[in-house]
């Protein structure tokens, strides 16, 4: 009888300590994951803020005044655009940015270049949110607000979950590259489902800024 409760108690440990083992596997990923969002929202920080001096600097140069020409441009096209248009287009511009993360996650060398997508895409927002604000003030501010932050919110926010997503996978192909074991099915599978439905977030993101372009860009004629 003593064995007995000897082994099931040397089980019952080993239980326990393996399970202690998985929860702190677990939570380490989810630090990671966790560190990684909040380095890719400041990768996005840091661009919206180079945006913003970019423009504060620019106008003194050949680039500058094409930039500004550019942001020009892009704030009347999108007013005089009808719901359709807009929504293509944002569709179009925003998709691009996430297949590009989608891709980037299945090279072995893409976690680097997947965090720089984020800052690219804060310096174009952070240039154009600041040309409204120099340029237009409260009108510009007003555009903002209603043309641009709404539906930017939502394609941020998803292109960033993106980006995590696509890290991780780019380091688990890399992982599995030095090892030589090919990646599992599931992880694949998980990964492009993932995708899936980022993507369908972005489309609801062009679709709130062709709505709200359709109802306030008179205000901005």
């Amino acid at each position: 009888m003593d064995k007995k409760k000897i082994r099931r108690n040397k089980i019952s440990a080993n239980r326990k300590k393996n399970k202690y083992f998985v929860m702190s596997s677990k939570t380490f990923e989810q630090m990671k994951g966790n560190l990684r969002l909040f380095l890719l929202a400041a990768s996005f920080a840091a661009g919206m803020l180079a945006g913003a001096v970019l423009i504060k600097n620019a106008g003194f140069d050949t680039v500058g005044d094409d930039l500004i020409y550019i942001a020009d441009a892009y704030k009347k096209l999108r007013c005089e655009q009808s719901f359709l248009q807009n929504l293509c287009y944002s569709m179009l511009a925003e998709g691009v940015m996430l297949i590009i993360s989608l891709f980037l996650g299945f090279s072995s060398i893409g976690s680097p270049l997947v965090c720089l997508l984020p800052f690219i895409k804060g310096i174009g927002l952070g240039f154009f949110c600041g040309y409204l604000y120099s340029e237009y003030a409260l009108q510009g501010l007003g555009y903002s607000m209603l043309l641009v932050v709404p539906a930017q919110s939502i394609a941020n926010l998803t292109l960033i979950v993106s980006c995590n997503e696509s890290c991780g996978f780019s380091l688990s192909v890399c992982r599995e590259g030095v090892l030589s074991n090919p990646l599992r099915k599931e992880e694949t599978r998980l990964y492009l489902l993932k995708h899936g439905v980022y993507l369908i977030m972005m489309m609801a993101s062009a679709l709130i800024g062709a709505s709200f372009c359709s109802v306030f860009s008179s205000f901005f004629r």
